[in-house]
């Protein structure tokens, strides 16, 4: 059931960023708005970068994430004395596309709702 919530939320997101980016290409859209959302990417991009490569968490001290809020490689160990093992998945190559995503949530969301589609006549 986890990973169906899981699923769910992150094709929620997906959608999310793929309407935002349709609707700011349209044509009738103010460039205002367009370059605002170019603007709110680029924090989004270094953001990313800066808390997936250069960020380390230690939750107690045999315990070590790098990367944030989707870690890219877990370190663990038994005792202070002990080596550190890693845990490597799928992540190292996923993880700064996904922070990205992550930290582009809001401002496609803002995007979302401040450009509407094309008006129609009543």
């Amino acid at each position: 059931m986890a990973s169906l919530i899981f699923i769910a939320i992150i094709l929620g997101i997906l959608v999310t960023e793929y309407l935002a980016i349709v609707r700011v290409w349209r044509l009738h859209v103010r460039s205002v708005i367009r370059w605002l959302f170019i603007i709110s990417a680029m924090p989004a991009v270094i953001g990313g970068y800066i808390t997936t490569f250069h960020y380390e968490h230690m939750p107690n001290s045999n315990t070590r994430f790098v990367g944030w809020p989707i870690p890219r490689v877990v370190f663990q160990r038994d005792s202070p004395d002990s080596p550190w093992l890693d845990f490597v998945g799928i992540t190292t190559l996923l993880a700064f596309p996904m922070n990205v995503l992550l930290f582009m949530l809001v401002p496609s969301i803002l995007t979302l709702l401040f450009t509407r589609g094309p008006r129609t006549a009543p």
